[in-house]
């Protein structure tokens, strides 16, 4: 790469490596609303799936001591509300309601991280790929590596775009785990 450049990453960038979209994200909260009691999962192994990911998370929520009714009541809130997004949701009812969304959010994107995922991507949406063959060409090391000429601004929560420079870069031909680390850190992926 040898021009400055700024790469955005929109909702979906980090779907091929096996994290969910927005939509996705939010059925997975609004399903919380009926998680006690629920016999949802015994009718297939995609929805089966779905339903130990959520039974998942509601543990480890319940485990932060976030009561069962409150997870229950933001997943209520959110799919009543008809908004598109749990970050409108959060804009729209204030801290409260936001910390436990927050919560949420990072509990479904940790239960979907998989380094399996991140290493063998959908190939139809790899954008990474192309964008490490370009960072990388002509070059025989991490150090050569210019990342300064690159800005990321990102909308994503999850940390895929770390992982995937950190993991690439080690790769590398007379890496360094030091000058792989300091490098991804200065890109600074920057999220609103």
């Amino acid at each position: 790469m040898s021009a400055e450049s700024v790469l955005v990453l929109g909702a979906g960038a980090s779907v091929p490596y096996g994290f969910p979209t927005g939509n996705v994200l939010k059925n997975w909260i609004c399903d919380l609303r009926n998680h006690r009691g629920s016999d949802l999962g015994f009718y297939g192994s995609e929805i089966n799936a779905d339903y130990q990911r959520r039974k998942r998370v509601f543990e480890a929520l319940k485990q932060l001591g976030i009561p069962e009714a409150e997870i229950e009541n933001l997943g209520r809130m959110l799919a009543e509300s008809k908004l598109p997004s749990i970050d409108r949701l959060v804009f729209h009812c204030g801290k409260e309601i936001g910390d436990v969304a927050r919560l949420l959010i990072a509990a479904f994107l940790l239960d979907s991280e998989s380094e399996i995922a991140l290493q063998n991507p959908r190939a139809e949406g790899d954008w990474f790929s192309p964008l490490w063959s370009s960072l990388t060409a002509g070059r025989k090391s991490i150090s050569e590596v210019v990342t300064d000429k690159l800005a990321v601004f990102t909308f994503n929560y999850d940390r895929s775009l770390e992982w995937l420079l950190f993991s690439a870069g080690m790769t590398c031909p007379l890496r360094s785990h030091l000058d792989t680390n300091r490098r991804v850190q200065r890109l600074g992926a920057t999220a609103p």
